[in-house]
């Protein structure tokens, strides 16, 4: 598994901080790639605050087919 997977797997088996960890990696590179699809930095920032709100909240499923990243 690579570090986003095992951590969002700890966090589904409770590990609170797992979810700080998943933030921690992804949320720059998320807002940034956002902003190339809504050309405005405070958009893409909402949208990524709303990701790891439903990741936190919804806890979907993963599927390791792919990447944690996608």
């Amino acid at each position: 598994m690579d570090n986003g997977a095992s951590s969002y797997g700890r966090y589904l088996e409770g590990d609170d901080s797992a979810l700080t960890e998943i933030i921690r990696i992804y949320k720059d590179g998320l807002t940034l790639y956002l902003n190339s699809f809504t050309n405005n930095i405070h958009d893409a920032e909402e949208i990524m605050e709303e990701t790891f709100y439903r990741l936190a909240y919804k806890k979907p499923k993963y599927k390791p087919k792919s990447s944690f990243k996608t």
